[in-house]
């Protein structure tokens, strides 16, 4: 079976990965050149612990309307635009999402795990990961609830951080280089003979099939399509007359080198900031922050970077080693209830869709390839309830 996959970033390429190793022949689209990396600019981590949604509350809908302070922001104009996605956001009732999501994050976790062995990928694997808070008594409940291992401010100081008065320390989580995880992804897919094909593409309503024409007008055949586009994945559906409810949402990531000194023994989540540290080799370190509802707007106040900076300067004991290099923006793909779309898109026979992962792309990747890969083949998933992750369901 040939099957067309839109969309060449983390989804797309392990759902290639996975569809070629079970049998078909692949094809990716990617529109190319893009300054949107949202693949690469991002945290790099693999934390199923991590994966339950933030609460959002109306209160701290409106604060992250006004405040451009902190880690979320939302713009008043977005809020108005997109008001069907967020009623459900702020409705009451949702409930047992967070287990639906670790159950599938330790899949994706043990996924990577063989990926990363069988293949030899070197991507800067570093196993380990800490939350921290600056309540201590945060940190105890958490430890109790997410099963991990309290450390004290004593410890917390021993691994680079200050200024935490606990955390908790998750033995068996990963974080991964997003830069060296692509590129080596990448080179993997062509030797297994994935062809990559660099182009916009149009997706064109012919119920209950569509076609696929590239940005030369050629139009490209396959057996079954999947859409993997993350955070524009709404654009391409909208010919289609199915809206997957995904909006997206900007995060940042700021690169340093070290010059070889080591910034921290761990990467780790400031909880009560929303900020990622992580070093990922002896001379590169990343910061990543930000859940900017602001539309498709690269530009990103200074005194909002600023904030992540006097954050990182705060609670890294070895701050004053780093040195810039390079910062980027990447869209989160958002579904109102923080469970991406994994299935066939309402009316079509030829068409599914892999998206809506928001800040959990890198984690839950293997898992949604696998999980498409299945679906397509036709023998289904094990130990996947499907029904949460029905494209259908924002459907009125």
């Amino acid at each position: 079976m040939h099957v067309i996959v839109i969309g060449a970033g983390i989804i797309g390429m392990f759902l290639a990965y996975y569809l070629t190793r079970d049998g078909h022949t692949v094809t990716l689209v990617d529109k190319g050149s893009t300054t949107e990396k949202t693949s690469v600019y991002n945290g790099g981590l693999i934390t199923p612990s991590s994966v339950p949604a933030p609460s959002l509350s109306l209160a701290r809908l409106v604060s992250a309307s006004i405040r451009q302070v902190g880690p979320i922001y939302i713009s008043p104009r977005q809020f108005l635009k997109n008001m069907s996605w967020f009623l459900p956001v702020l409705r009451e009732g949702i409930e047992g999402l967070g287990e639906v999501m670790m159950d599938l994050g330790v899949r994706s976790l043990k996924l990577y795990q063989d990926f990363l062995r069988e293949e030899s990928i070197n991507a800067d694997l570093t196993k380990g990961m800490i939350t921290l808070y600056t309540n201590a008594e945060h940190a105890e409940e958490a430890a109790r609830t997410l099963k991990g291992r309290f450390i004290d401010r004593s410890e917390t100081y021993g691994i680079g951080f200050k200024e935490f008065e606990g955390g908790v320390l998750f033995e068996d989580e990963l974080s991964i280089n997003p830069v060296k995880l692509h590129n080596e992804l990448r080179r993997k897919l062509a030797e297994m003979g994935v062809r990559i094909v660099l182009s916009n593409a149009r997706l064109q309503s012919n119920r209950p099939r569509i076609r696929l024409t590239l940005g030369t007008g050629e139009e490209l055949v396959g057996d079954e399509y999947v859409i993997a586009a993350g955070a524009r994945t709404s654009e391409l559906c909208k010919p289609l007359g199915y809206d997957p409810h995904i909006i997206p949402a900007r995060g940042l990531a700021t690169i340093f080198d070290t010059g070889g000194a080591r910034i921290t023994e761990r990467p780790a989540i400031f909880e009560d900031y929303g900020i990622v540290a992580v070093q990922h080799n002896p001379t590169c370190f990343r910061l990543s922050s930000f859940f900017d509802i602001v539309g498709f707007r690269d530009n990103i106040r200074e005194s909002r970077k600023r904030w992540l900076l006097d954050v990182a300067r705060e609670h890294l004991a070895n701050y004053s080693r780093l040195r810039f290099v390079e910062e980027g923006v990447g869209y989160r793909p958002c579904t109102p209830d923080h469970l991406p779309l994994m299935g066939k898109v309402p009316g079509y026979d030829n068409l599914y869709i892999a998206s809506g992962h928001c800040r959990l792309g890198i984690t839950l990747a293997p898992a949604t390839g696998q999980i498409m890969s299945s679906l397509i083949s036709g023998i289904g998933p094990s130990n996947v309830k499907l029904e949460n992750f029905d494209p259908s369901r924002f459907r009125s």
